[in-house]
């Protein structure tokens, strides 16, 4: 190229052509992939991309200087640069580098680093690439995992004979399991909790929530329910709370229906 395998090495993806328009000399990255361009047509072996001048020696002449867009559609090749008049020869070059975006256009078109020129900034943008596609990668991954994660604890909540439900700083239920629903009704979710809780269990609600608003940790209650089929139930655990990042702060209970257990002991302390 130029009559110089230097100017073939500093420029890789560098295309020669002849006052024909035809491909006298290519960089050594194009050489060594499509070495049957030489002699041909430049316009019968690459694309013009964004070129709306038919191609001709005053068409490429008006072109001088300005970023231009070539392919090669076996190659899968996209090379992103501009045409350089060669005097006082005659003739043109084109210098340019291949229009990479992701780490995948690099395995697309099969190039490595060594098919670039050492001086190329686009090494420096490939490691780049290549970094964020790691960090990429490993947060897809904690992704997944924590998606398996939070559907096994769904199905575990779901399937838990305890009762459970979230409550929102307004005091409305916003989630419950089906031991929940199965005990208070279908109607005790999207509801005020004090509108499921006996009056005599309204004070023992607030002093808990209270306690976990100034102190994170997990609170022992005992409260009473009442059912929409008015039947009263009784329930130990604990309330815990939780601060979501897009929901802001829940109270979560853990509870467990021990009416059961309360009628056995008073019948027996009779």
């Amino acid at each position: 190229m130029i009559g110089s395998d230097r100017a073939q090495h500093l420029f890789p993806f560098s295309i020669q052509l002849n006052h024909e328009l035809e491909i006298c000399g290519l960089g050594r990255s194009l050489a060594k992939r499509i070495p049957e361009a030489r002699g041909q047509r430049f316009n019968d072996v690459f694309g013009l991309l964004r070129w709306n001048d038919g191609f001709g020696a005053e068409a490429l002449q008006k072109r001088i200087g300005r970023t231009c867009l070539i392919s090669h559609e076996s190659l899968k090749l996209t090379l992103r640069g501009e045409f350089v008049s060669l005097e006082p020869n005659g003739g043109w070059l084109f210098i340019g580098v291949p229009r990479i975006v992701t780490i995948a256009d690099l395995s697309e078109t099969g190039l490595s680093i060594g098919d670039f020129a050492a001086h190329d900034p686009i090494i420096d943008y490939l490691f780049l690439l290549q970094r964020n596609q790691t960090n990429l990668d490993e947060a897809l991954r904690s992704a997944q995992a924590l998606s398996k994660s939070q559907g096994r604890y769904r199905l575990l909540v779901e399937q838990s004979h305890d009762l459970i439900c979230s409550v929102d700083e307004q005091g409305s239920v916003v989630f419950a399991n089906r031991a929940w629903t199965y005990c208070l009704g279908d109607n005790s979710v999207n509801c005020g909790i004090a509108s499921l809780l006996s009056p005599s269990s309204h004070g023992t609600w607030a002093e808990c929530v209270d306690a976990l608003r100034q102190n994170a940790k997990p609170q022992k209650v005992s409260l009473e329910f009442q059912a929409e089929s008015g039947v009263r139930i009784l329930a130990d655990g604990i309330l815990k709370k939780t601060v979501l990042e897009d929901e802001g702060v829940r109270i979560v209970g853990f509870l467990r229906d021990v009416t059961q257990q309360e009628e056995v002991r008073t019948a027996l302390q009779k």
